[in-house]
């Protein structure tokens, strides 16, 4: 792996935030007449673009004085916007941001453009509104499409002909895959002992981070039946992923033929590579296997346990930075390990609370 390093000021404006700073760099352009590539290489650690942008502001506005553009944007709204865009939501609480834009643009005269995010941090300054981010029409139309809701209630009944949704957490191994990136991993950057004005140096890849792949079983009865975590080079291989899958089950299938008597539902989800990995489904038929597939109803990710195992995963592994000479290969094991019978069984009855609505 290689690896480079690169520059992380904490905070690169500091040094321009300063008047005498400011007064000095109009100084050289003013006086001097010196360009801003001149005067940033005179500096050093200020960027051109920043020096440019100080010089078009004197040149503007007269003062040298720091101001907040953050601050500034929001200032674009005053009192009388707000008690508007409160009037507004108390007659349609589910106005959009989008919306709402729209109508202060074509209300007031004062403002000649209004950008998203000035409107969303404007809203977050007021006390009785709060901003909720909405599922997209055209996916929240397909969740909900009679044809999914078919497929769902379907899949819901099956479960009546064995022993009612309690089978959903008695006779289930729920099987689901998910790829991890180290550069999930937040960095941590070292800045030299008693030289705080200098830069702090955090290396970074220079080629794109390996993608690793975790498969993972779970049951109420065992709790994590098998695991397994494998290194891929960008994640792409389908051929590859679909062995390693055909392996997987392969293996967990045979642990539960010699541990226990009873057929199992294996449920995975509804996607090609799962519901028939390289020959999976003909093997299974050619070895006479007693357990079942049963692939989960399209956009249905709520009905998956192992969903929020690798949202479990994720918190885990992305917390802390990795430390000496582990590996996100090493923290997705040792993540693994901490997920307990008891977790595995309340993501499991948490999945079918939502079954039960269609049966």
């Amino acid at each position: 792996m290689g690896a480079t390093k690169r520059c992380r000021t904490p905070r690169r404006t500091q040094y321009t935030r300063f008047s005498e700073i400011r007064a000095m760099i109009i100084e050289k352009s003013c006086n001097q007449l010196k360009t801003p590539t001149e005067i940033a290489q005179e500096f050093g650690n200020i960027p051109r673009p920043t020096i440019s942008g100080i010089i078009k502001r004197y040149e503007r506005t007269r003062s040298i004085d720091y101001e907040n553009s953050a601050n500034s944007r929001i200032r674009v709204l005053k009192d009388h916007h707000r008690q508007f865009i409160v009037n507004a939501v108390d007659e349609n609480n589910s106005i959009s941001i989008n919306e709402l834009r729209q109508s202060l643009l074509s209300r007031f005269d004062d403002i000649q453009n209004l950008r998203i995010s000035t409107l969303c941090s404007f809203i977050k300054n007021i006390e009785r509104i709060t901003i909720h981010r909405t599922t997209p029409p055209v996916e929240d139309e397909i969740r909900n499409d009679p044809a999914t809701l078919k497929k769902r209630k379907e899949f819901a009944m099956s479960f009546q002909f064995d022993e009612g949704i309690s089978s959903y957490i008695k006779n289930c191994v729920f099987i689901d895959k998910a790829a991890f990136n180290v550069t999930m991993i937040k960095g941590r950057a070292a800045c030299p002992s008693a030289k705080v004005d200098q830069p702090a140096f955090l290396e970074s890849r220079t080629k794109r981070a390996m993608y690793i792949t975790i498969l993972f079983a779970l049951s109420s009865t065992e709790g994590v039946e098998s695991y397994h975590v494998d290194v891929g080079k960008d994640g792409s291989d389908i051929a590859t992923d679909k062995v390693v899958f055909k392996e997987f089950v392969q293996k967990l299938a045979n642990k539960l033929d010699r541990q226990r008597t009873r057929p199992y539902y294996f449920v995975m989800t509804n996607t090609k590579i799962q519901q028939n990995p390289a020959g999976l489904c003909t093997w299974w038929r050619e070895q006479n296997i007693k357990h079942k597939l049963k692939p989960f109803p399209p956009f249905s990710p709520f009905l998956n346990p192992v969903q929020e195992c690798f949202s479990n995963l994720t918190h885990y592994a992305k917390k802390n930075p990795l430390e000496g000479e582990e590996t996100l290969e090493l923290r997705l094991q040792a993540a693994c390990s901490t997920i307990t019978r008891k977790d595995c069984e309340a993501w499991i009855k948490h999945a079918t609370s939502s079954l039960g609505k269609y049966t």
